[in-house]
């Protein structure tokens, strides 16, 4: 398991959280040591206000030191894949996967699946064996259980992970 995701999240202090009715928010908590955070009104990153209303939930994880995986078209459509079952999301249509083998925008892999809640995206930088994962769903998801995929797809030997609260309705008008 990648060193981060170890120290940020662990299973034995999971939150449940209730079922979520349509159309509702849900109140923000933290999630194991995986602490919410939630864009400010300035487009910086701060720790989430306890008890407050959200509409989404944004996982980020910068994966470094991965094995080759991250770069071969068949290993990111699969992921993505069981990224969908795993998290029992509904896909809509499959996963999207191209190959960028050079010019001036480098190489790499780049995928995103569809989900009827928003998507799943993968970026990979294959000169550096990194990977750069975002899962956004206004559904909930358990941030574990797509590390621990991750982890075992690409074996990266770190990982950065940001657990995010997404809410279009704080903002300041302009």
């Amino acid at each position: 398991m990648a060193e981060a995701a170890n120290r940020l999240w662990t299973p034995d202090k999971r939150y449940a959280r209730p079922p979520r009715a349509a159309g509702k928010k849900v109140v923000r908590k933290s999630v194991g040591n995986l602490k919410p955070h939630e864009l400010d009104d300035n487009g910086g990153v701060r720790t989430a206000d306890p008890g407050k209303e959200h509409w989404g939930y944004h996982l980020i994880l910068d994966c470094s030191g991965c094995n080759q995986k991250v770069d071969d078209p068949p290993t990111v459509t699969a992921y993505l894949k069981e990224m969908v079952q795993a998290l029992k999301m509904v896909p809509v249509g499959e996963p999207l996967v191209h190959q960028f083998t050079g010019g001036e925008e480098g190489r790499g892999t780049t995928g995103i699946q569809i989900i009827t809640t928003s998507s799943f995206t993968f970026h990979s930088d294959d000169d550096a064996d990194q990977a750069y994962i975002d899962i956004f769903s206004c559904k909930e998801f358990e941030p574990q259980t797509a590390i621990d995929l991750t982890d075992r797809y690409f074996e990266p030997k770190k990982t950065g992970c940001l657990w995010l609260y997404r809410d279009a309705g704080p903002w300041p008008e302009k």
